[in-house]
């Protein structure tokens, strides 16, 4: 997946020398809110990104309504929970990318941290 042209072209100097490569997950419509919500709530080195169950969810919500702009139909989610690239701290604490999006329209979301 991140290793097509396209991708490359896209990420530009984020996409550093692939380092192996991860296990990628796939979620569709409502299970992506979820995945989005969970990741939220564990959170990063030191503990959540928001401290609030209903927070999680609702900036999920507000992310998915972004990406999907009129409702969830056709939504994807590839997400990966390990680093693929030398961009990316790679302690794996926290390393995620997701990779969001339906029909032509994608956004790719890569966070990494670390103590």
């Amino acid at each position: 997946m991140v290793h097509c042209q396209p991708v490359v072209d896209a990420l530009g100097s984020m996409h550093g020398a692939p380092i192996e490569a991860p296990d990628i997950y796939y979620a569709t419509k409502y299970a992506t809110v979820g995945v989005l919500a969970n990741f939220l709530d564990d959170g990063g080195a030191w503990g959540a990104f928001l401290d609030q169950d209903e927070d999680a969810l609702a900036v999920a919500n507000e992310i998915v309504s972004h990406v999907a702009y009129s409702g969830c139909d056709g939504l994807e989610c590839y997400y990966l929970d390990s680093p693929w690239s030398d961009w990316f701290i790679g302690d794996r604490l926290c390393d995620r990318t997701f990779l969001l999006g339906r029909y032509t329209a994608w956004w790719l979301l890569a966070i990494t941290d670390t103590d």
